[in-house]
């Protein structure tokens, strides 16, 4: 029976996981990927500069807010190597937060637990902060994209408490 148990806690929390996973991939794939965003918002614009310092790049492609499916997002799109990096936030729901993990890896960054995996062929950092739900995503290798996470986490985290 205790197996059976456990079994039942490392399949739910692989499916949440992945849920949660997806919630920041279809807002990189169906906003940034697609191109449908706006040029930088005045009133966005602090945010990617504290984000420009913290990547080591100098381009912003745009700061804005979007919704995708009925959910809001605060989403920045850097450029880094060529490639759209989505920085994204939305607040969380009932139920949102990532269960002990089973899919991807864990990592500290700043305090700060990132969740990590590899989905469609993009690199996803998530992590929770506060009543939010902040996403590192990019078309990078996993390595690189998890290192760029652990400096843009400080910068994210201080906005989504702010």
């Amino acid at each position: 029976m205790l197996v059976i148990v456990a079994a039942g806690v490392v399949v739910y929390s692989i499916r949440k996981s992945n849920q949660l996973f997806d919630l920041g991939l279809e807002a990189h794939t169906r906003c940034a990927l697609a191109g449908t965003y706006p040029a930088l918002s005045p009133r966005f614009a602090p945010m990617p500069q504290a984000l420009l310092g913290a990547a080591g790049t100098r381009e912003a492609v745009s700061a804005h807010q979007c919704t995708i499916e009925d959910r809001e997002y605060v989403h920045v799109i850097l450029r880094i190597d060529a490639m759209l990096v989505s920085v994204l936030l939305t607040q969380k729901r009932d139920q949102e937060t990532f269960p002990r993990e089973f899919a991807g890896r864990t990592e500290e960054a700043s305090g700060v637990t990132l969740h990590e995996t590899r989905r469609a062929e993009k690199s996803v950092a998530a992590f929770e902060s506060g009543n939010w739900l902040g996403y590192v995503i990019s078309g990078l290798p996993e390595e690189k994209n998890s290192q760029l996470a652990r400096k843009l986490v400080p910068v994210i985290d201080r906005y989504a408490k702010a």
